[in-house]
Parts: C-alpha cells; structure tokens; sequence
C-alpha cells in the first residue's frame, strides 16, 4: 500500500505543485488528511459539490495509425472537428465542455435541466456525423449523481464511466448505464463491462450539424495562439496548407527523447478513495517536481497518473526515469515507464502550463500505459540501443513496436 503523507507535509507541498493542484481545493484535501478518513467523513466533505445530471465522454479509435503516415499538424486537424461539433451541438443541448480534453478524449455535462433522452439524440447526431470521418469515435454515458468541482467531475461514477469510456467501448458505438435505460425509450443490449452495468444502444441519428457550423472552444493544451491557427488550418483548402502549416510548425516543432510514465493510484471506487487518490497525487506531483533533473532534461507535466520528461538524449531520459524510479519507490507506487523519439510540439501556455504532442508521446504512452511493468523501461528502437535483456515486439492499438526492456538500476 502507497504511504500517505502526513497533514503537516502534505499542507508544505500545495506551493511546490503550483497551479497543477488537485481537482479538489487545498483546505478540502487538508480537512481529509487531518481527518478518520472514512467513508462518512468523505461525503461531509464533498457534499457542497453533488450534483445531478449526465455526463457523456468521448473518445476516438484509429488515431494511431494515422498519426504514423500523417504530418502532426494534420492529425491534431483531424481531432479539432470533432472535439469542435462534439463542444458546439454540446453547447446548442444545453451543456458545457467538463475535465480534461488531452488527446482524443472529450467530456460534456448536462445538468438535471436536460433530460437524458436529449443527451441521446445529442449523441446519436454526433455519431451521424462523424460517419465519413478517417477515424471513429464512440462514448458513454450516464445520468445520476456526480460530483462537480470548478470545472472538473470527481467520485467514484465519472472514474468508472471514464474507464469504460476510454478502453471498453467499441469503436463507433453508443454506451448507456442500466441506471440511465428508464429515461431513454430503448432498452438497448447489454455488455460485457466489468466496471459497470453498461447497455449498448441503437444509432439511429441524423447529422444535426456541419464543421462549417461549430465554432465553441473546447478545453485543450495548445497556445491560444497556435489553437487559433489550428482552427484556421482546419477551415482551410488543401492548396493553402502547406504555408500554413510551416508557419505553424515553426515555434513548436522539437525533436528528441520523450519519457512517458504511468503511476497507480489508489482505486476511486467509493469517495474515501477519490480523496486517497487525490490526496497521494498532491504529494507525487510535488515530489516529482522537487526532484533533481539530469542535463537537458524537462518535466512537461505529472498528475493523474501520468507525467511526461522531454530530454535531449537517451542517457538523460534513463537518468530522469532511475530518479523517477526512486521517487515512486520510496512513495510504494507502482510505476511503468516508455521512451521514445522523434519530432513532436512543445506547446508554452499562456498561464505557464506546457505540454507536448506528437508520435514519440503516442508511443511511449502505449509502451508505459499499455504494456509497461513496474521497475521496467520499455526503449523504442528510435529511442537507440540500451543494455537490454530483451527485445520484442510489442502489438497494441493496431501497430506494433520493437521495444528493448531495460531494468531500473535502483528500485
């Protein structure tokens, strides 16, 4: 079990995590912390925060692939319609854009106002219109109680709907709990979920709007400035792209070694363990972030569960990930660890936040969140050549990468 940081320790670590805080506030998380942790205690603290109404999340298949034959500019291209309509026809049923939109995730909330039947229909459309995309997109939803803190949702129904979201629907399809099945008309045909009593539901929409049409922002990592250009650049006729894309490429673009790392946290499956998980993130971040970085290496981001280290070379990359490692090891976290190489886009935000998209991020992703194990670096053959006592490939998401496996010296 992951040690717990003490009241006194935890309350030293808000400032060093700055404004990548927890989704739940400081005082919230310190009350926690301080307190019998239980159950009880738990619904006391998040009671001002629950809400009723669905919440639906997206997320999209095939993006691997493409992102291996396609420039980068125009993968993101192909995910700006999408998430634009998915926020823009979101927007028209009477919901708002929720949580975190990284990758090819998305996120809506309807409060109790919206019926749930309106929800359906929002996402049969979207579907409808989603058909001659190169890529397909599938979600999930359920209508009850949540728990909604600024603009994120927490408790143990959104981590589990994520989770069923994210790697169980299958591509193209529509998911319903059975609690949401009394306020839809169908009965829809139940799945094989062992997170949640999930029904599949018939699609049967008409594409309600055009890309031409959407215009809402979504939530995203980029520069204002560069999500500006990619707007344009999606509007845009093939014979102009060209330019625009160089244009855009220009601040952006870098090249060399990305760390991806996957950590465990604790399961959110009641709200003592949304508040275990949130409150053990505080202290990782922070730990990470305090921890002495090796030449040429920068920490883009950590929380979650995930983080991210940019370095210049491959013996900086396995620095970082043998420092990591006694990081999570003296927490007693589990974590695995990909790296790999290429171009990819460093994107400064206006609040001081950055983050990075790109091939060698899709890749070291999969090779720590997929298939990592703990104590283990998974090394791209682009990433160069490590002392390995095993090299194989390694097949997930439709493609297949040649890995080495390299062992952390120290954990």
């Amino acid at each position: 079990m992951a040690k717990r940081p003490s009241p006194r320790v935890l309350a030293s670590l808000f400032d060093a995590a700055s404004h990548h805080g927890p989704a739940v506030p400081k005082e919230l998380l310190l009350a926690w912390s301080a307190s019998t942790r239980e159950e009880d205690v738990a619904h006391a603290l998040l009671a001002e925060y629950k809400t009723l109404g669905t919440c639906i999340l997206g997320d999209a298949s095939g993006l691997s692939k493409l992102s291996q034959t396609l420039p980068l500019v125009e993968v993101l291209s192909l995910l700006h319609r999408p998430k634009t309509m998915i926020a823009s026809l979101g927007e028209k049923y009477g919901g708002v854009p929720v949580s975190s939109w990284t990758a090819d995730n998305s996120g809506m909330w309807f409060d109790a106002a919206v019926h749930p039947k309106e929800v359906y229909t929002y996402a049969q459309n979207l579907l409808a219109s989603f058909e001659h995309f190169p890529f397909q997109m599938s979600f999930a939803f359920h209508a009850g109680e949540f728990y909604r803190v600024g603009n994120a949702l927490v408790g143990p129904m959104f981590h589990a709907l994520e989770e069923v979201a994210e790697n169980q629907v299958p591509a193209g399809c529509l998911w319903a709990t059975e609690a949401t099945i009394p306020f839809l008309g169908t009965q829809g045909s139940p799945m094989d979920s062992s997170t949640l009593s999930m029904r599949q539901l018939p699609v049967a929409g008409t594409p309600e709007m055009t890309f031409a049409e959407a215009h809402a922002p979504y939530p995203h990592a980029f520069s204002s400035a560069f999500f500006s250009m990619l707007d344009v650049y999606a509007r845009s006729k093939d014979v102009e792209k060209d330019a625009l894309r160089s244009s855009m490429e220009a601040d952006v673009r870098r090249e060399g070694h990305i760390l991806f790392f996957a950590y465990a946290l604790p399961k959110q499956q009641s709200l003592a363990g949304v508040l275990n998980a949130q409150e053990l993130d505080t202290y990782l971040v922070s730990s990470v972030r305090m921890a002495k970085r090796s030449v040429g290496a920068r920490l883009i981001k950590v929380g979650g569960g995930i983080g991210i280290v940019m370095a210049a070379t491959l013996e900086g990359a396995l620095a970082e990930a043998e420092t990591l490692g006694v990081v999570f090891a003296e927490a007693e976290v589990a974590v695995a660890m990909g790296i790999d190489r290429g171009e990819f886009f460093l994107f400064e935000q206006e609040d001081g936040d950055v983050d990075v998209a790109g091939s060698p991020v899709n890749i070291a992703s999969k090779l720590s969140e997929d298939c990592g194990k703990p104590g283990i670096v998974y090394v791209s053959e682009a990433a160069g050549s490590v002392m390995a006592r095993t090299t194989r490939p390694i097949h997930v998401s439709g493609i297949t990468i040649v890995a080495q496996e390299h062992a952390l010296a120290r954990v």
